[in-house]
């Protein structure tokens, strides 16, 4: 998937800065049963003497869906939408070469993305942002929930996942974005067992559930890690309509004991065809119920 958008009315571009154009990353996020929605923003700033374009790629989780992106240049903010890969290319450049500003985010595959922000002129700032959500599951107990925030050397070869030119990340150990993180976890206590393997961090106790943040300054040199212990998850199911259907997604737990099939978690919805569509009630002697399990 590509998504563009542009902003007219810029000078063009005369050169290239030396100056880091990112200033920091903050990512804002929701767990509500299994279903994990992250909105993630990155801030830039050309520092430099002259118009930049600011390439930066980054990773996201393998499974992760994205939902949508949005750029804010100055006191103007734009959405953008999702086209094919080479028209959003060519929009970009014929944006670039207009002296116009652009931003452009492209899909690699396998959770690798490239964002570039064209034509960011001496002391501009530019605020990208953008949604994506992902179903987790747990294993053994426990729902390991995983933000990949670098690319090398855990990737390898970038050129190997379909980066080249400047979506080539550089590694410079010198190098320092700052990272920011708040989680909102729907339902849990905050007595849970919580724990991050990889970051300090701090919780603390909301009217829906559990907020967690980090609990000093961080920067994206590593990823992050949270796990939540699975009987701390609420028993929930979330409804939504697909057409003329209804999708249901449940954290049902189900266990096999003397060869039956025994539900420990909440009712399971009975959906009703036709004129009834939507209308839940408990299952009867008679009922089915499918059950999916994600991979």
């Amino acid at each position: 998937m590509t998504l563009s958008t542009t902003k007219v009315s810029v000078p063009p571009p005369v050169g290239a800065a030396t100056d880091l154009p990112l200033e920091g990353v903050t990512a804002e996020g929701r767990l509500e049963g299994l279903l994990f929605e992250l909105e993630v923003e990155q801030r830039y700033r050309n520092t430099g003497d002259r118009p930049i374009e600011a390439v930066f790629s980054f990773p996201a989780p393998v499974r992760a869906v994205l939902l949508g992106l949005e750029l804010e240049l100055g006191e103007r903010k734009l959405e953008a939408v999702a086209i094919a890969r080479h028209e959003a290319s060519e929009t970009y450049e014929r944006a670039i070469d207009a002296g116009d500003s652009a931003v452009l985010l492209e899909s690699a595959g396998n959770g690798l993305y490239t964002v570039s922000v064209g034509n960011l002129l001496p002391g501009e700032r530019a605020v990208v942002r953008y949604r994506h959500a992902e179903l987790l599951e747990a294993n053994r107990g426990r729902l390991r929930l995983q933000l990949p925030t670098v690319i090398a050397p855990r990737y390898g070869d970038p050129a190997d996942a379909g980066l080249d030119g400047p979506a080539i990340p550089v590694a410079d150990v010198l190098v320092e974005y700052p990272f920011d993180l708040h989680l909102e976890l729907v339902g849990v206590a905050a007595d849970a067992d919580l724990r991050s393997p990889t970051h300090s961090i701090r919780v603390e106790r909301t009217e829906s559930g559990t907020r967690v943040a980090l609990a000093k300054p961080a920067m994206l040199d590593r990823d992050f890690v949270l796990e939540i212990p699975q009987a701390a998850l609420p028993r929930a199911a979330l409804l939504a309509r697909d057409g003329d259907e209804w999708l249901l997604i449940a954290s049902a737990v189900l266990e096999i004991l003397d060869g039956k099939s025994h539900h420990f978690g909440p009712p399971c919805p009975k959906l009703f065809p036709g004129r009834h569509a939507g209308k839940r009630g408990r299952m009867h002697h008679d009922d089915g119920c499918g059950f999916v399990r994600a991979k």
